[in-house]
């Protein structure tokens, strides 16, 4: 079986080794595919309608779901996971043999992104021993056992790895971002039921991409409840019912009936208050970013250098010299101590504007500052990566601090140590995942367990960041944004991960929008077109009643479940289901006719009430 194996991937893999040309080739079907780049060009199709659609994803469970993998189609999933046997034989649903490894890949090959399931270490030495010559560039390993995951993502550094907590307790969602992160994944599998909003919020907030795995009878309604959750990727073992619920969302590059529709969109962006509020505030302070946390920021980016005495101080700069009243003498910060730092103050905006003075801070201040506030750490490393790392460390452990921090650089020996000294705390880099380099860079950051946080730069093309990178569970992070409406844009067009210096006025945005509580209606009443009313959030904390619109109805015996439609300038966004009650029986009894009524009864009662008092006044 090995042989069979090795002796097919060597035909149609991109490896670490190049493969002459004259290598024997498995079956016909690799013959023209030959010279093709073993990247999966997974497209957009109707999810253009919906910006940020998660991606779709078949659990292969029997043969006939092959089917779904047409490269010729348009309804086809991205990836597909292949649950494996220690013989590399992909596993039924019932643990029949569905086929070996190679003629199943050899049906999607091209056409959807493997993902290899592997639930024991013996499957796991197996696989690693299949592969350990011939690495599949773009493939991503599965698992629910970290140590098995660990395993295989240590033998094989190059591709993805993903982590199945979806019969997993959630109860300390800090433990599954240090486990994740030390068993190298950067993509975490939830159940629906786990897949709330706050869940998965939560971990998307911390650089964990999540998949949500739909029950086997799941339908449309279902599918668009998921969608509100804001997850990346929707796992099922027919795809259809997705495709049918993505093609019933509107807008976009659509015009109907000669009117512009704004397009869906699959969830809201994070506001990351870039070095603060840098325009206003002197940057990178700790005054500053509060100010940013308070109008509305949910997360802060922040940049870390470190000193001789090797405090981690919070400067964009090797050198105090642009943003504090520094005039003369030493000013690189790796050539002062604290107390030689302290001597000056932050006095100036990113633009050299003066501003109030602060405080030169360090990461310990902004630890003391901000532990157990709502607000994720964007902390960017700029050098002395060995050193700064392993003090950091050291704090994160003193605070406790573990799901309250990224990491970023552009550095890949910062990446590298991260991944040595720091592997449980998630990291992206800042200067890899271009479009025009992607294939060939991907193996490199995935031994780094990094995701990206690109430059605005790599947005210009759609297919690019909804597709190539999303359809791998990158999720879109991006800098820097330099204004609102800039913001909203970006936003409308599905990125998530907004670093901007106008977290502040980006702040005034909505950022939730929920079902009213305690609505009802009659069950005829409710359908789609329909009006709802709703409470809108913004990031600052401002909520709003707003009229909403049914987008989708799901009717039981006493009440309905609604996904309703918020509509604004640039984008239409959804709830999650909530509840409306039909009208008790008392209540359609009465009806208006009873509201009047109960009225008039309510004065008769009264006018006796006096009368009798009156009476008794003069007894």
């Amino acid at each position: 079986m090995k042989k069979s194996l090795n002796c097919l991937l060597a035909s149609v893999f991109l490896g670490a080794a190049c493969l002459g040309a004259a290598a024997p080739l498995a079956s016909s079907a690799f013959s023209a595919s030959a010279d093709s780049s073993s990247f999966v060009k997974t497209e957009p199709d109707e999810r253009y309608k919906l910006y940020g659609a998660p991606s779709v994803i078949l659990r292969l469970k029997n043969e006939d779901a092959l089917g779904e993998i047409d490269l010729s189609s348009d309804e086809r999933p991205a990836n597909v996971i292949l649950t494996l046997d220690d013989g590399m034989n992909v596993l039924s649903a019932s643990g029949g043999v569905i086929g070996s490894f190679d003629d199943v890949f050899a049906q999607i090959y091209l056409a959807a992104i493997p993902v290899a399931e592997i639930k024991t270490q013996s499957v796991a030495e197996a696989f690693v021993s299949a592969y350990e010559s011939n690495k599949i560039s773009d493939i991503a390993v599965l698992s629910d056992n970290a140590d098995v995951l660990s395993y295989v993502r240590g033998a094989l550094p190059g591709i993805r790895g993903i982590y199945d907590c979806s019969a997993k307790p959630l109860t300390d969602k800090k433990e599954i971002i240090k486990t994740s992160g030390a068993a190298m994944a950067t993509t975490l599998i939830l159940s629906y039921e786990q897949s709330d909003l706050e869940t998965v919020t939560y971990f998307q907030s911390r650089m964990k991409t999540v998949w949500t795995e739909l029950p086997d009878d799941a339908d449309a309604f279902d599918v668009k409840n998921a969608v509100a959750s804001g997850t990346y990727g929707l796992i099922k073992n027919d795809c259809s019912a997705i495709f049918k619920a993505y093609a019933s969302y509107k807008g976009g590059s659509l015009n109907e009936g000669g009117k512009y529709i704004q397009p869906s969109v699959a969830r809201y962006s994070l506001n990351i208050a870039h070095r603060g509020l840098p325009v206003t505030r002197a940057e990178n302070t700790v005054e500053g970013c509060k100010a940013a946390v308070e109008s509305g920021a949910t997360h802060i980016e922040i940049d870390a250098q470190l000193s001789k005495d090797n405090q981690i101080v919070i400067m964009h700069d090797a050198s105090i010299a642009r943003t504090t009243d520094y005039e003369s003498g030493a000013q690189n910060i790796s050539d002062m101590t604290l107390e030689e730092i302290r001597r000056y103050k932050v006095c100036k905006t990113m633009n050299g504007y003066k501003t109030e003075a602060c405080e030169i801070p360090t990461a310990e201040d902004f630890f003391k500052e901000f532990k157990g506030k709502p607000v994720v750490f964007v902390f960017e490393i700029k050098n002395a990566a060995p050193a700064l790392v392993t003090e950091l460390r050291k704090l994160i452990e003193t605070y406790d601090f573990w799901d309250q921090m990224t990491v970023i650089s552009f550095s890949s020996t910062v990446l590298e140590t991260m991944h040595e000294v720091l592997p449980e705390v998630p990291v992206a880099s800042l200067s890899g995942f271009a479009q025009r380099s992607f294939e060939e860079d991907s193996a490199f950051y995935n031994a780094y367990n990094a995701v990206a946080d690109i430059t605005q730069g790599n947005l210009g093309d759609y297919t690019y960041f909804e597709s190539t990178l999303k359809d791998r569970g990158y999720m879109s992070f991006c800098w820097t944004i330099g204004s609102a409406q800039d913001c909203i844009s970006l936003s409308s067009a599905g990125e998530f991960g907004l670093t901007n210096n106008v977290a502040d006025a980006f702040g005034a945005s909505v950022c939730k929008i929920e079902g009213k509580a305690g609505q009802s209606a009659e069950a005829a009443e409710l359908k789609a077109g329909g009006k709802i009313r709703l409470i809108t959030t913004t990031y600052a904390g401002d909520t709003e009643e707003q009229d909403g619109t049914i987008f989708a109805v799901k009717k039981y015996e006493d009440h309905a479940e609604v996904i309703a439609a918020y509509e604004e300038v640039e984008r239409v966004t959804y709830t999650r289901a909530f509840r409306v009650d039909y009208p008790k029986q008392e209540e359609k009894k009465g009806g208006c006719k009873s509201s009047v009524g109960g009225g008039i009864f309510a004065a008769l009662v009264s006018a006796a009430a006096i009368a009798i008092a009156e009476k008794r006044k003069n007894a």
